[in-house]
């Protein structure tokens, strides 16, 4: 533990606080990408749902056609 003590007194503020910022600008990012993911996935959820009602749709229309056809 006095070895780590030792090295982080004899560290310039410069170096540690270039380290702090290259720190949490890679945190930053990390979650930015994670967010932004998260969005590509909802947004591709929401795309197959909506296709999943349009072909729900064009089931029911064509059994409704269906039915008609069999009514006449």
């Amino acid at each position: 533990m006095k070895d780590i003590q030792q090295h982080a007194q004899q560290m310039p503020d410069f170096k540690a606080g270039f380290a702090l910022v290259g720190t949490g600008a890679g945190g930053s990012l990390a979650q930015a990408v994670t967010e932004w993911s998260s969005i590509i996935v909802t947004g591709g959820n929401a795309l197959l749902v909506l296709g999943g009602l349009y072909l729900m749709w064009v089931k029911i229309k064509d059994t409704r056609r269906r039915d008609r056809r069999l009514d006449d």
